[in-house]
């Protein structure tokens, strides 16, 4: 296999052009030891070596795209880079680099998930759908669950949007349905009631 072409491709990073088309991004500290140029020939090994290289940096400068845009978690990560047709391995490297470099933080990006979806009035359960829905691991979203604010005032702010000053039984229960819908707990919204003097019919 031969270099027909090797030509800068932004600030970090080169394309190489082999003989039989392909074009491989590579990172010049990576073809130093090589001391490649234009019309050296490539053994089979260092042709491997190149093309999982290639690979990597793809699968890097991609995910560094993507989180450029919004924060995303490990796993939303990996997901899209499969889609894209990224191997195994590169996927692995892209994310392992990034969540090193900071740049992945599933703990962060839980802890913006829950204050979001918090401020538009879910529960605690709905925002573990979430966490999962996201790929948050199961450590982190429990964590991070414990630092959920206590659901009260929440709950309190929704009874008194929703049920009014003195709701009867049919309305009580249309509430507390919206209200676990929401995600919040059976024994948070029967105590929400008893702070505004109701209770709820038992099932």
């Amino acid at each position: 296999m031969t270099v027909t072409e090797i030509r800068p491709r932004g600030q970090s990073t080169v394309i190489l052009v082999l003989d039989d088309g392909r074009e491989l991004i590579a990172d010049p500290l990576d073809l130093l030891p090589m001391n490649l140029a234009k019309g050296d020939e490539l053994t089979d090994d260092e042709v491997e070596i190149l093309v999982r290289r290639s690979g990597q940096l793809g699968a890097l400068e991609t995910a560094a795209n993507m989180l450029s845009r919004k924060p995303q978690s490990a796993k939303e990560i990996e997901r899209a880079l499969q889609k894209k047709g990224f191997d195994e391995d590169s996927v692995a490297y892209a994310v392992e680099k990034l969540i090193g470099l900071g740049a992945i933080d599933d703990e962060n990006y839980a802890k913006l998930i829950a204050r979001h979806y918090g401020s538009r009035g879910w529960g605690e359960r709905r925002i573990s759908e979430e966490f999962h829905r996201r790929g948050i691991d199961r450590a982190v979203a429990d964590k991070v669950a414990d630092e959920i604010a206590d659901p009260a005032e929440t709950i309190d702010k929704l009874l008194i949007k929703r049920a009014g000053a003195t709701p009867d039984e049919a309305q009580k229960r249309r509430v507390t349905a919206f209200l676990m819908r929401r995600g919040f707990q059976y024994d948070d919204i029967r105590a929400a009631w008893r702070r505004f003097g109701q209770e709820i019919e038992e099932d």
